[in-house]
């Protein structure tokens, strides 16, 4: 497997596994996540973010296939004076298709975005995951991941 970083060239097979995880997030949630629509309507999305400053967005191959993709970027407070100024690395999407799945693919990318970080001076990688994602809340887990805060919401009748 080689992990390399996103092009324009990607954007077929980026669709693609996007597609994946949006309709699982979409049948779990529905009222947070919109029905995918047509494949490759989230082309721009994609694009925006692989040139985009501050930011990283990996691919990983195999057999010159994509088999997955990270997106990462660092942030930093300096507006809100009680809040630590350190750098964040905030991990946006992360990605494996359901076909390889737990062969290693999805480590590899966190393993990299977190090199990158470090790189990038970033003290702390965050990221949000769905309640209802009790697998890849298991996988972070086992990564060294701490819940750090909840995101509680309430519709509105």
């Amino acid at each position: 497997m080689n992990i390399t970083e996103a092009s324009s060239a990607d954007l077929d097979a980026i669709c693609v596994l996007s597609n994946q995880i949006n309709w699982d997030h979409h049948n779990n949630v529905p009222t947070v996540f919109n029905s995918p629509a047509t494949m490759g309507s989230d082309k721009d999305f994609w694009r925006a973010l692989i040139d985009s400053e501050n930011s990283i967005f990996f691919v990983a191959r195999h057999e010159d296939k994509i088999q997955g993709f990270i997106t990462a970027r660092i942030t930093q407070n300096l507006k809100v004076v009680f809040l630590s100024k350190d750098k964040i690395c905030r991990v946006g999407t992360i990605v494996v298709s359901k076909e390889h799945r737990s062969k290693g693919i999805g480590r590899s990318l966190m393993d990299k975005v977190e090199l990158w970080a470090k790189k990038s001076g970033a003290k702390e990688i965050r990221l949000e995951v769905m309640e209802f994602n009790t697998s890849a809340q298991a996988f972070y887990k086992s990564d060294g991941y701490d819940i750090q805060s909840r995101i509680l919401a309430k519709p509105i009748a």
